[in-house]
């Protein structure tokens, strides 16, 4: 059912800006006009009603971390009413592109394969909610950097050059 928010006194004003709602939530309004006529109030119609989601929270990364050479391990915070989200990766000072949408609002982390070792990394993510036939995004969360290990060493040879001392030779 419907419940007056907020009575407008005065002709002029034509926006009103609504705080304190739910994200990620369908809220519908409709708009009446008035005039006041000596003690009595006398009202308009009502609008066509009009529907709008909140945008869903911003997610907070809570940890990027390095697992292997080439894998690197995404968790963030779950977001209430999200029906899932969007991975975005920058390599070094690149650009950052869409690397996964999770289309689970439950999962809180993501497995990153096929990494450069040695390389830096950064991440951000951000929930969305489906309406309908529309997709609703909410803010970028604070971005997180993390640079993969470098690759496992390989040693190619010890050689005993004298009764005190070794060559150590690996691979780049």
């Amino acid at each position: 059912s419907y419940t007056k928010i907020k009575t407008v006194t005065s002709g002029k004003t034509v926006a009103y800006t609504k705080n304190g709602l739910s994200d990620a939530t369908e809220y519908t309004y409709k708009i009446r006009a008035y005039k006041k006529a000596g003690s009595k109030t006398v009202y308009g119609e009502y609008s066509t009603v009009k529907s709008v989601y909140t945008l869903p929270s911003t997610v907070t990364l809570s940890s990027v971390t390095a697992l292997s050479p080439n894998s690197v391990e995404i968790k963030w915070d779950k977001v209430t009413g999200a029906d899932g989200y969007v991975i975005y990766q920058k390599k070094n000072d690149g650009s950052y592109t869409k690397i996964k949408t999770v289309t689970s609002g439950k999962t809180v982390a993501y497995t990153k394969n096929g990494l450069s070792s040695a390389s830096k990394y950064t991440y951000k993510i951000k929930a969305y909610k489906k309406a309908g036939s529309k997709t609703i995004y909410g803010d970028y969360s604070t971005a997180k950097s993390v640079y993969t290990t470098p690759s496992k060493v390989t040693v190619s040879s010890v050689t005993a050059i004298s009764a005190n001392s070794v060559e150590i030779k690996w691979n780049k």
